[in-house]
């Protein structure tokens, strides 16, 4: 006896890990689908957009440092001056940044994929604070300005879809293409009118833009006092980030979040001079917060995790039966625990079915194999359909199916105790698109 257990328990062993090979390629075939999204993703992207960041505004001022430098002729000991130049630019973050934007998603498909876009409609304003003499002191007198300008480094400028305007103490300046800085990478910059340096000079100023982008919006906070509040229809917003909103509001209608940051959270200025002076951007762009438009949760994802439980499944399913077979005395071929576990394999192949066929049409197609894995691998064990732990059958199979689980008492007796009949609309696992009830 003991030695018939145990060639059972090695060969539902060698049975498992011959059902894995058949689960391992479903899991395989969702892997490739997930790859082929990410490139659809990426084809998409390329074609209008990438995930976007704003930095900025900052404001630039380049100048032409000239110094006299004394030294001594070797020859004859003479003392001479020697003019050097250096030119340079000085940096200006904003005292106060605010964006306010509504952002609106679509999808866009090729194939059997998806990818969702979004549109934001965001109006920027602030205002820059110059210190007098520019912060430079006695030193102001050896500095020749040239003409500043705005810079604002956005990620994809081929996202920009409306005509940037500046509006600056009244005035009106565009935009031109580039950032004017290569610290900030892509972006747009504004040409200023010439700043006194010698009196302090405060600069309010304004402007809408229309960006287009995938996946993600994100912004650095780039103000000594920074608020941003964005406003969305879509319903599952992932903030990402250095910094999560301070207010938020998420519905199935969308969502509204709110940042509030200061120089002492962010520390933006030690950033800047890295940049600008070490070219160590990364600690300025990492200094970022958002909003990602990723379904958190997709049919890939969900059918992969289900797949990694798909050995836990079978070796359950395995075990009741082989329980059932010690205690109740019941011979069962391995032929039966075979069929068994193929029906749980063709299980998790609907999941992968379903990931590109759609749910409706799976829920269609699902029906038959729901109450037949209800019925007949009883059948299989018992081999009768009367004797089973579960028994199950079907009556019709017309448009007004029904399915009965019984414990106990006979298909043929349906008022004998225990005995119920549900109807497909009632099941949760059956319930199909037009049935009754």
């Amino acid at each position: 006896m003991s030695r018939s257990l145990g060639f059972k328990l090695g060969a539902i062993a060698l049975l498992i890990l011959l059902l894995m090979i058949p689960l391992l390629m479903i899991d395989g075939l969702v892997d490739e689908r997930q790859g082929l999204r990410y490139e659809v993703m990426q084809g998409i992207a390329r074609s209008s957009s990438y995930r976007q960041q704003i930095t900025g505004p900052i404001l630039v001022l380049p100048y032409i440092k000239t110094t006299h430098e004394w030294k001594t002729n070797e020859k004859t000991g003479e003392r001479y001056s020697e003019k050097r130049q250096r030119r340079g630019r000085l940096y200006f973050l904003p005292e106060r940044f605010v964006l306010e934007g509504a952002v609106g998603t679509e999808l866009r498909a090729r194939g059997i994929y998806e990818a969702r876009l979004y549109r934001s409609d965001s109006q920027v304003s602030g205002q820059f604070r110059l210190p007098a003499r520019l912060g430079l002191g006695d030193d102001l007198g050896f500095y020749r300005f040239e003409k500043p300008f705005l810079s604002v480094g956005i990620s994809d400028i081929r996202g920009i879809s409306n005509d940037l305007q500046l509006r600056l103490n009244g005035q009106t300046q565009s935009f031109a293409p580039g950032s004017g800085d290569d610290n900030f990478g892509a972006g747009v910059h504004a040409p200023l009118p010439a700043l006194d340096a010698q009196s302090g000079q405060t600069l309010d100023f304004a402007f809408d833009l229309k960006l287009q982008g995938t996946e993600q919006l994100s912004v650095v906070p780039v103000g000594r006092d920074s608020r941003v509040k964005l406003s969305s229809d879509w319903p599952h917003p992932s903030f990402v980030g250095e910094y999560l909103p301070s207010r938020r509001e998420i519905s199935d209608k969308g969502f509204s979040a709110e940042w509030q940051t200061s120089f002492f959270a962010t520390n933006l200025e030690e950033a800047l001079r890295d940049c600008v002076g070490a070219e160590r951007c990364q600690g300025l762009f990492g200094r970022n917060f958002g909003v990602s438009f990723v379904d958190p949760v997709d049919q890939y994802l969900k059918t992969d995790r289900a797949i990694k439980y798909a050995l836990l499944f079978i070796a359950l399913t395995f075990a009741t039966f082989f329980l059932f077979e010690v205690l109740k005395r019941l011979a069962v071929h391995p032929m039966q625990y075979a069929l068994v576990g193929l029906l749980l394999a063709l299980g998790f192949m609907r999941l992968w079915y379903r990931s590109w066929a759609g749910i409706s049409v799976c829920a269609r197609r699902r029906v038959p194999g729901i109450c037949w894995r209800g019925g007949l691998p009883d059948c299989f064990v018992n081999g009768r359909r009367n004797n089973g732990p579960v028994r199950g059958y079907i009556p019709r199979c017309g448009r007004r199916r029904a399915c009965m689980v019984r414990r106990g008492g006979k298909p043929d007796e349906p008022g004998s105790p225990g005995a119920r009949f549900y109807r497909l609309s009632e099941i949760p696992a059956c319930r199909v698109r037009g049935s009754p009830g």
